[in-house]
């Protein structure tokens, strides 16, 4: 089986929520949220990136993204980062329990150290002062070998105004 094909059938079944094992872990693969402000009822951003050891290669990234109380996304405001398009990547996400299912994916090239995921939110006009959380879990990469590799999760604030 091409190593094209096998990322792919792997992704699939992740996302369909098959169990798979994992291959690898890499503790020192890191995907971090920007922290982030917003008024009550206005719009705002964060950013996803990957910061991946020296010597690492990955190919394709899939996760979840939950966000708090107060804080909405709209499926089109979730969109590639600069990391993401110069490693020829293409972000699908698909809404899944209060939750966002994403899959970073295309090609044989590895992913580069930076932004892989520009996401725009909107606070609303109710929401209370505060943080709301936002939240990357079940997160795991391909390997440029086909190998499924475990990250951590990952956690920031939105400091709602």
């Amino acid at each position: 089986m091409s190593p094209r094909i096998s990322i792919r059938l792997a992704l699939v079944a992740l996302l369909a929520g098959a169990a798979l094992p994992v291959h690898a872990q890499a503790p020192n693969l890191l995907l971090e949220i920007s922290a982030s402000t917003a008024r009550r009822g206005a719009s705002g951003s964060f950013l996803i990136s990957l910061k991946p050891p020296a010597g690492s290669s990955i190919v394709a990234l899939q996760w979840q993204l939950t966000v708090g109380a107060g804080v909405t996304i709209d499926m089109g405001d979730i969109m590639a980062g600069s990391a993401a398009e110069s490693g020829q990547k293409s972000l699908t996400c698909a809404a899944r329990d209060k939750a966002y299912v994403c899959i970073l994916a295309g090609g044989q090239k590895s992913l580069p150290s930076g932004t892989i995921a520009v996401i725009r939110y909107k606070v609303g006009a109710q929401a209370h002062a505060g943080t709301a959380t936002v939240r990357i879990e079940h997160a795991v990469g391909t390997s440029a070998d086909s190998k499924m590799v475990e990250i951590g999760n990952a956690e920031a604030a939105i400091t709602i105004q």
